[in-house]
């Protein structure tokens, strides 16, 4: 008997020719089935893993020997299996994912040793080992019988929403989703060129910044000291183009917020430019600046200046595979991640939607949220396209002046027809106006 110890690995090729051999001594197909096995994880022994398949689906059986030896001949050999399933089983998905690495980094691994860029190398090592050693084959869960479990969590959302929630700073998108998710927030922020995707993200880590968390954001276009400057605006309502003008009319107001940001509480904002590296970055490098920083939330701006480790052939698979590992590195680290990307300009009757999403349908099928944002004059539209914990398709619209970070919202028709008053509204908003009338410089 073969131990399983680790340092004693079977070989893939015996794994295969022993696993299908315990199905015909079993005389079950679904030893196969039910253990999530597919022709990919079969690579020698492929064509006799699909006929057994085929088979078993037309006459709801195994072959006997004396077929299955008559059809591949030379090809085959009986064996008596004396290993456990679950040894097999975890050599044959162990094969399999060291297959799919090789697929997946062998290019790009092979291009960095041609072009004897070693850290490029080694940071794409370490991507496919963790891979390699990481991933496992799912499991199903009783769910009803863990109803305790996810209780316990359901209630620890009601008595502390802030251990588990962070405001967007948008109130209303606030009502409707509860806010970004502390553990499971992949969200997109999407608009076309020029509407305001930078800023809005800037905003939103501003606004999470405020509440103490450690927040980085990558910029692949913008320098350090500009995403500075729209904190700055985002935090103060400090006019932008004073700062970045170098207009004195501003200096002692700005002079007097930096003095005073030791004593406000705030998180810190890591910011990390992609000015050096032609403004692409990796899921690897991002991985590593949550993991040296400890950051609480990321911030990705944006996607399209991002570079797929891969090397995939077509724009829309490098897109599919940055989306993909992006999601999972949201798992893996149980922080919010917030992605701006670019939507094309195709228009549709219905109005601008996930469809829009430039090259990337897998975007918008990773994320937890997504906010489409529209211009309309001095108006912004956002668009909640999608939200897996709460209603989506509602359209908030805010006044918005950029420049100093003035955003109004505007209430509609459905607010009325919600229980919300317009005085309401209007109280709140009279308020926010008294407050930030001491941030008038």
């Amino acid at each position: 008997m073969v131990s399983a110890d680790k340092n004693q690995r079977m070989s893939g090729t015996l794994a295969e020719l022993k696993m299908l051999n315990y199905a015909f001594q079993t005389n079950r197909f679904e030893v196969l089935s039910e253990n999530g096995l597919t022709e990919d994880h079969f690579d020698r022994y492929k064509d006799q893993y699909k006929f057994l398949k085929e088979f078993h689906e037309k006459y709801h059986c195994l072959p006997s020997r004396d077929v299955f030896t008559a059809r591949f001949d030379k090809k085959w050999e009986w064996t008596q299996v004396t290993e456990p399933a679950e040894y097999l089983l975890e050599t044959l998905q162990a094969e399999r994912l060291w297959r799919k690495t090789l697929s997946d980094y062998g290019p790009a691994m092979n291009e960095a040793i041609r072009e004897k860029d070693l850290e490029t190398f080694y940071t794409i090592c370490g991507t496919a080992a963790r891979d390699y050693s990481g991933t496992q084959p799912s499991k199903a869960e009783n769910v009803l019988a863990c109803s305790k479990k996810y209780y316990d969590s359901y209630l620890e959302r009601v008595n502390s929403p802030q251990s588990s929630f962070v405001t967007t700073g948008l109130k209303e998108l606030d009502t409707i989703t509860g806010g970004w998710d502390l553990k499971n927030e992949s969200a997109v922020i999407c608009a076309r060129s020029g509407v305001g995707k930078s800023w809005f993200m800037t905003f939103f880590a501003c606004e999470a910044v405020k509440k103490g968390l450690r927040v980085g954001y990558y910029s692949g276009e913008m320098g350090k000291e500009e995403v500075w400057g729209r904190a700055m605006t985002c935090l103060f309502n400090i006019p932008n183009g004073a700062i970045s003008h170098g207009n004195e009319r501003v200096q002692q107001s700005l002079e007097r917020k930096i003095q005073s940001l030791p004593s406000l509480g705030f998180g810190d904002l890591l910011v990390l430019t992609g000015v050096s590296k032609e403004g692409s970055i990796t899921v690897s490098e991002l991985r590593s600046f949550i993991e040296k920083e400890h950051l609480d939330m990321l911030c990705v701006d944006q996607v399209s200046l991002m570079e797929d480790e891969r090397k995939a052939k077509t724009i829309r698979e490098n897109f599919a595979n940055i989306s993909k590992d992006l999601r999972a590195l949201q798992r893996e680290k149980r922080i919010p991640i917030l992605i701006a990307a670019q939507l094309n300009r195709e228009q549709y009757d219905e109005g601008l939607g996930l469809r829009n999403i430039a090259e990337s349908d897998r975007l918008g099928q990773d994320a937890t949220t997504v906010l489409v944002l529209e211009r309309k004059g001095e108006n912004v539209n956002v668009l909640l396209c999608k939200s897996r914990g709460s209603k989506s398709g509602d359209t908030l619209t805010y006044h918005w002046k950029p420049d100093n970070w003035e955003l109004s919202y505007l209430p509609n028709e459905k607010d009325a027809l919600g229980g919300v008053s317009a005085e309401d509204v209007l109280q709140d908003y009279e308020v926010a106006d008294d407050v930030k009338s001491n941030n008038v410089f």
